[in-house]
């Protein structure tokens, strides 16, 4: 125990003789550890980045059935297997008027279906007010439509017999 109590009063001594030695050493450290903390707070941005195109690309599910109606729903919702599931309705095509090109009109059932499908928003919002779209930037660029949030844009819309 008295060693102890030695050692510390004689580097306590030592660190206020040598004060420039002591900020130089704590400098170190501070600048050590806040390269430590941008690491790790980098990987995690390259890691959230990444699981988000990949849930982009794929989605958050692991089977899709197109064109299908409400009761085959809730048949396979129904079934042990199945966890959650998600309803989208595809509601016919749309068209601006200043382009020939046509893209599909899809609505989701609830938000749980807009996270299954997990489409995220580069710009703004996904719409929650009943004249409100979002679009895919490539599509919008097709249709001649201003690609940024706010914007009013007039779409000519079609069933799915056109």
């Amino acid at each position: 125990m008295e060693r102890v109590r030695v050692l510390t009063k004689v580097s306590f001594r030592y660190w206020i003789r040598h004060k420039k030695r002591l900020l130089t050493l704590a400098l170190a450290i501070v600048m050590g550890v806040a390269a430590l903390c941008c690491s790790a707070l980098l990987i995690r941005s390259e890691k959230t980045a990444e699981l988000d195109e990949k849930l982009d690309y794929y989605g958050n599910y692991d089977a899709i059935v197109y064109e299908t109606n409400r009761e085959t729903l809730e048949r396979v919702s129904e079934m042990e297997e199945v966890i959650d599931v998600g309803f989208y309705y595809e509601l016919g095509y749309a068209t601006s008027k200043t382009s020939d090109m046509e893209c599909k009109v899809a609505a989701y059932e609830d938000q749980k279906a807009q996270e299954m499908h997990h489409v995220s928003c580069i710009r703004g919002r996904h719409p929650v007010a009943k004249d409100e779209v979002s679009i895919d930037l490539n599509m919008a660029k097709t249709l001649g439509v201003a690609p940024y949030p706010g914007e009013q844009i007039e779409l000519v819309l079609y069933d799915l017999e056109r």
